[in-house]
């Protein structure tokens, strides 16, 4: 914190003192300031590697069902990457590759 001595008062016996504004501020709240920041940075952080995570996770699945051609394949789909959209088509093509074997029951 710096204190300028204000020229005016240069005639009276007691010095005068500016104090900056931002200064005082600043050291009364600088903690908060640095921590907000932090705070800021971490959300940012997590929110880019959530979309990261989640981009290669539903490439993962895409390309698993690309390379699936039997039944099986269809049903190790389903069963690893359940929770994506990839496991409803997946559940789709099973069904048409069994009713192509006639298993009709199991299709349904």
């Amino acid at each position: 914190m710096t204190f300028k001595q204000n020229p005016a008062a240069a005639a009276s016996d007691e010095p005068e003192y500016e104090i900056d504004s931002f200064e005082l501020l600043w050291e009364q709240h600088k903690g908060k300031v640095i921590g907000g920041a932090v705070a800021l940075i971490v959300i940012v952080v997590a929110v880019f590697g959530w979309i990261i995570v989640t981009n290669a996770r539903k490439s993962a699945a895409e390309a698993a069902l690309a390379s699936a051609k039997s039944a099986a394949d269809y049903r190790a789909v389903i069963d690893h990457y359940g929770s994506s959209p990839v496991a409803g088509d997946a559940s789709l093509l099973l069904a048409k590759s069994l009713r192509g074997g006639k298993k009709y029951a199991e299709a349904n």
